[in-house]
């Protein structure tokens, strides 16, 4: 089986995105009912891509980029492996679109039922605001949370600030940096995209204000610009970071870099995010917490039940997306297990 990070995803992204761009399939997504003129973007596009790879590594039946298996097959995988609601949504959109694009529209139809239960189960569970068998798996205390984030930054305040770090010591900085952040801010995940030395950037540090600014985001259409403050252990870790950046002569400009330097793109953000998770903090061992969870846990526990609908209002538009969708994010029991 290919392992992750082999080339797959960019195999089937490269694909849609050739497909997408013909003039022909072009006219047949804009007569899809209610999706007329919607044309999918680099970022749907891409979510396709790692679905179709995740069911690749799965199943046989595909050549990579060019051909999937019939739907029958598909579905029949999916019924015997017993795949969360979810990870079947992702997956039969992407076949979907595959046939769609492909001028396939018998087979593509054949996912529509389907499709529509899962959605139906997604959105009865997200009613109820419930975990996941997989969320429930994953979950983390919030308590714990921050325990881990107190000491994250404590340890990391201590490091010398005049000698250059090793990899483990910056990288560990730029984690409790991101943990810091987002235990304040449960935003999506634009930290890799900040820069600093410049306000000419889309997102970046603000330094006289001492503050994160993101004006390129998802739905920086609906929110606009937004202003994120950074408490003082934030804002020192911050300094210390491109501190470093500057006695290894790295000229990136960007605030977060992975653990060999470099800047991040937003699935190896997310990837490296719950790497190091697991790696450092004990009650994340053995768990899969990224930055979508991450974001969950705070949520839950900053949108409680006796919030008033404008007091979730305020921190929905915050974190820059509807009440809808604040909503979804949080649970009213969440697992300890």
């Amino acid at each position: 089986m290919p392992k992750p990070g082999d080339g797959e995803a960019q195999k089937w992204i490269a694909a849609f995105t050739s497909m997408f761009k013909d003039p022909d399939t072009i006219r047949v997504l804009e007569k899809r009912p209610g999706r007329r003129g919607r044309i999918p973007g680099p970022t749907t596009i891409r979510q396709y891509g790692y679905s179709l790879r995740w069911i690749n590594q799965r199943m046989d039946g595909f050549v990579v980029g060019e051909k999937v298996p019939c739907p029958e097959d598909v579905l029949d995988y999916m019924e015997t492996a017993k795949v969360d609601e979810g990870r079947r949504k992702n997956v039969y959109v992407a076949m979907k679109m595959w046939h769609l694009a492909k001028g396939n529209t018998s087979c593509c139809e054949k996912y529509s039922s389907h499709l529509k239960r899962c959605c139906d189960a997604i959105a009865n569970q997200k009613e109820k605001q419930t975990l996941t068998k997989s969320q429930s798996k994953n979950w983390i205390d919030h308590k714990d949370l921050k325990k881990f984030a107190a000491q994250m930054r404590t340890d990391v305040l201590a490091f010398p600030k005049k000698q250059i770090w090793g990899k483990p010591e910056y990288t560990k900085a730029t984690l409790a940096f991101v943990i810091l952040f987002h235990m304040k801010h449960p935003v999506r995940r634009d930290l890799f995209t900040v820069r600093y030395g410049s306000g000419e950037h889309a997102n970046y540090l603000d330094e006289n204000a001492k503050e994160i600014v993101l004006r390129k985001y998802k739905t920086s259409d609906t929110h606009g610009e937004q202003q994120f403050k950074l408490s003082r252990p934030m804002w020192t870790i911050a300094q210390r970071l491109i501190a470093q950046q500057k006695m290894r002569d790295i000229s990136s400009g960007y605030l977060i870099l992975n653990t060999y330097f470099k800047p991040m793109k937003s699935n190896g953000f997310s990837q490296w995010f719950s790497r190091e998770m697991a790696k450092r903090c004990e009650a994340a061992k053995g768990k899969r917490v990224g930055c979508t969870m991450m974001r969950r846990i705070v949520i839950t526990h900053l949108n409680k039940n006796q919030k008033t609908w404008s007091e979730r209002k305020a921190i929905a538009d915050k974190c820059m997306h509807s009440v809808k969708t604040h909503e979804s994010y949080r649970v009213t029991q969440p697992a300890t297990a």
